[in-house]
């Protein structure tokens, strides 16, 4: 780093951090870094960190958070790929694929949507959001693919005695881009549970009723539970707006949503918990969810759904039962 009495006037550390570093690696790279490589420099050395942020406890997170204390003047400059991405999974004459729906490419020139959208089919979408999205927050929950959802992932559901479409409206319009979840999931024989569907969106109350009642005749299910929180006349009224609704059972939490987690969360630990197919999107929300933290709305939703198959079935129209869960 330095010949004789010259010392550089620029250090540039590029891609320090690998994805498997355990802690202790990762303190030695840090240690190194601050007693080794920086006391080398100038006095008026700049330095340059290229990395991107591939998991909360990296050398480049404890730098940006200030944990490392170190280069504490630093400047920060964090862009991932797309700005406010959105895609969906679709099924198409050649299998599965990733489709960009939204979201604006900081590098359009390099890596524009046809680019990140080839990356993401390409590497998966896991891979592709750690790597060029800085999302760090995959396996930082209670749940993991690889101990919980992974090795109990089914291609085909068993013959289920019920089925429940749960809906979390989460208090916003989701036309302003407020996800709202609806989230299906059945149960067998047994009692173990099976998630069938994701279809939550953003969008108006009259586009995810719609939604909702279209995954309700799709998947034939026998109950629809959406939460009563936010507004439960407005929730109640949007769905029964729509042709061909069924009864609705409104749920409310008397309880906090950790509390409410718990059941759902112990029967992922049971091992009676299966995903028909892939789910990136709510598997991101189950594996970086931790009691403390804001639940999100897919996760919400499927709480909701796995509690309603223990309720008794809904009376059937006109008339509108209201439970409390949790």
């Amino acid at each position: 780093m330095k010949l004789d009495e010259l010392r550089p006037d620029l250090i540039i550390l590029d891609d320090v951090d690998d994805r498997h570093d355990s802690p202790a690696i990762t303190a030695k790279k840090l240690a190194l870094i601050t007693r080794s490589i920086l006391p080398s420099g100038a006095a008026d050395c700049a330095v340059l960190f290229i990395q991107n942020r591939i998991h909360r406890n990296s050398c480049i997170a404890q730098v940006a958070d200030g944990r490392a204390e170190a280069l504490l003047r630093r400047e920060i400059s964090e862009e991932p790929a797309v700005l406010d991405l959105c895609y969906e999974r679709r099924l198409t004459e050649e299998g599965v694929r990733y489709r960009i729906v939204g979201g604006v490419p900081t590098w359009p020139e390099g890596q524009g949507l046809a680019v990140c959208e080839g990356q993401i089919n390409a590497w998966g979408v896991w891979a592709f959001l750690g790597e060029s999205q800085h999302d760090d927050s995959e396996g930082d929950g209670l749940l993991s693919l690889a101990d919980h959802i992974d090795p109990f992932r089914v291609a085909l559901a068993p013959r289920l005695v019920r089925i429940a479409i749960g809906i979390d409206p989460s208090g916003a319009d989701g036309a302003n881009g407020t996800e709202i979840g609806i989230v299906a999931v059945g149960m067998d024989a047994r009692g173990h549970r099976y998630l069938l569907d994701d279809s939550s969106l953003a969008g108006s109350p009259e586009t995810w009723a719609r939604q909702a009642v279209a995954a309700y005749h799709r998947l034939k299910a026998d109950r629809l539970v959406a939460e009563k929180n936010y507004g439960g006349d407005m929730v109640r009224a949007v769905i029964h707006a729509v042709p061909g609704a069924p009864p609705v059972q409104l749920v409310s939490a008397s309880r906090g949503k950790e509390i409410r987690a718990e059941p759902t969360v112990r029967r992922y630990e049971e091992y009676q918990f299966h995903h028909v197919g892939t789910f990136p999107a709510l598997e991101r929300e189950l594996t970086s969810w931790r009691p403390g933290r804001l639940s999100p709305n897919r996760l919400d939703a499927l709480v909701w759904a796995d509690s309603a198959l223990t309720l008794p079935p809904p009376e059937r129209p006109p008339s509108m039962s209201f439970w409390s869960v949790g």
